[in-house]
């Protein structure tokens, strides 16, 4: 129970500041800076620090992801993503409000996120999910609404190195039920922030249920759909309605 309640915390953290690039923008970095380069990616961290003298590890960690996210949704590779690590979010100006959080920058192939022991889940689910929020706008652009552009970070993280992605979903939503608000709520965007931690995982447990039983193809037809024509465009690409699907999703889990 208690290591549910750490992948709870950072999922929750991570969706609640992945889509903050229009907030964030990139801040120039200090010049103090060691780099690791792996084929994907250029980590760059503290000298001396946790993910200095990690960054081995967290580079296998993001090579899978990458590879996992592309292959999911059959787009092409992007641009190397630069990973800015840090040991503290006070680091950043305007900093982080939080000690594991992190923020994507799609525009630039950018991530800024704060990176301390231990090497767990957490720190997992928080990387893989600001990367993932790059490698897809890099493939796909930009999603038409929050629920989908939050919800499929999390949707697609790979769960080679820990249970952090769509297992880990369907286990809180088969325990939680009571907690799962309506989709006809979380598709639309003035709804979607009021729903805070919930609606971030049970977006993405939905979407990662939509893959797994009906592929990449029909998700991408539904992608860039506003808040207004999601649920009309989501019939058409699924034959079925946004209440018959989420019947159908929350049978299954």
């Amino acid at each position: 129970m208690r290591d549910d309640l750490r992948v709870v915390a950072a999922l929750a953290i991570a969706v609640s500041f992945a889509g903050c690039e229009h907030i964030y923008g990139p801040t120039s970095p200090s010049r103090e800076w060691t780099t690791h380069e792996s084929a994907r990616y250029v980590l760059y961290t503290r000298p001396g620090s946790f993910a200095e003298s990690n960054a081995a590890a967290l580079a296998e960690v993001l090579e899978d992801q990458y590879t996992h996210t592309i292959a999911t949704l059959r787009i092409a590779p992007g641009a190397r993503i630069s990973m800015f690590l840090y040991n503290s979010g006070s680091e950043l100006d305007p900093p982080l409000p939080s000690a594991r959080a992190g923020v994507a920058f799609p525009e630039t192939n950018a991530v800024h996120a704060v990176s301390f022991a231990p090497l767990d889940n957490d720190l997992r689910a928080l990387l893989t999910h600001e990367a993932n929020h790059v490698i897809v706008q890099n493939g796909l652009g930009r999603a038409g609404t929050s629920f989908m552009n939050e919800g499929l970070a999390s949707a697609l993280i790979s769960e080679r190195f820990a249970e952090i992605g769509p297992a880990f979903l369907r286990r809180w939503v088969r325990t939680n039920r009571s907690r799962v608000p309506p989709l006809v709520d979380l598709i639309d965007d003035d709804k979607w922030s009021s729903h805070s931690n919930e609606g971030y995982r049970a977006s993405a447990a939905f979407l990662a249920f939509l893959l797994e039983e009906y592929g990449a193809d029909r998700l991408k037809q539904i992608y860039h759909a506003p808040s207004a024509d999601f649920a009309g465009r989501l019939r058409d690409s699924y034959g079925r309605s946004l209440a018959e699907l989420e019947a159908a999703w929350l049978a299954r889990d």
